[in-house]
């Protein structure tokens, strides 16, 4: 299902989103002085250096902001929790499948802007577990005014993955299942303290044995006010946005202590 490529979503006539990019480097020595005066200029100060400085004031920051969910989370591995206690502390369950050798290793977080608001989310996931969890999110927050919200958190029937477009902007995919004849994928973009859906494909074969994809308005799983839509046209949406699919920079967890 996974792996097609990214020509088929343009195909399919979704996602235009943008980002604005890096500034760029600009440095200068300006010492100069006169003859009479032996005066010298104060140089001017580097840029770049300015920049390093405030990005790790801002990632310093975004740290300290979500300290509450990092604690949770490496006490979590830590203890090796089981699925009951993690789900029953707002943690996701997927964890236990990277409990096997060194878990804090495994594991990690990731600070990114995914809106552009200059303002960044964390993530959650494995840096190596078994092949179920291979690039899932496992967990997804973000700010609203300077405190941690939820987005989104993996579940076993509702994985997540980071999918990021041609124009450096991202998504976040959604691929959940409902029983043996309905799933869905669906494809939001990190909208304020909330998930805004873009795109969604259901297959849901109890509604329409014979036809049962559809494209979707909202994530309710209520095809009733959806569009049906061609089995392989659906493939080709679902397969180019898998191809796409990425792993974001983790730290381990065995680095946060």
């Amino acid at each position: 299902m996974k792996k097609e490529k990214w020509a088929a979503l343009l195909m399919a006539g979704v996602m235009a989103l943008g980002m604005a990019g890096c500034g760029s480097k600009k440095a200068a020595d300006a010492q100069t002085a006169t003859k009479d005066d032996a005066q010298v200029t104060a140089p001017v100060q580097d840029e770049t250096q300015n920049s390093d400085a405030s990005g790790a004031e801002n990632s310093s920051a975004a740290v300290n902001a979500y300290a509450g969910i990092l604690d949770s989370y490496y006490e979590a591995l830590s203890g090796k929790w089981d699925k009951s206690r993690l789900l029953s502390s707002g943690l996701s369950e997927l964890c236990t499948a990277c409990y096997d050798g060194g878990v804090l290793q495994r594991v990690g977080y990731a600070l990114q802007d995914l809106n552009g608001d200059g303002s960044p989310e964390l993530l959650i996931g494995a840096i190596n577990g078994d092949d179920f969890v291979n690039q899932m999110l496992f967990d997804l927050y973000t700010l609203q005014d300077g405190k941690p919200v939820q987005l989104a958190c993996g579940q076993a029937r509702s994985a997540y993955y980071l999918c990021p477009d041609e124009a450096g902007a991202f998504l976040i995919a959604n691929e959940a299942s409902a029983g043996a004849a309905k799933s869905a994928w669906y494809y939001f973009t990190v909208d304020g303290g909330s998930l805004k859906l873009m795109q969604g494909i259901v297959y849901d074969g109890d509604a329409n044995l014979e036809s049962p994809w559809f494209e979707a308005n909202d994530a309710d799983w209520d095809v009733s006010n959806d569009k049906p839509i061609d089995a392989q046209a659906a493939q080709d949406i679902i397969d180019a946005y898998a191809a796409q699919y990425t792993q974001p920079d983790y730290t381990a967890f065995a680095a946060y202590k």
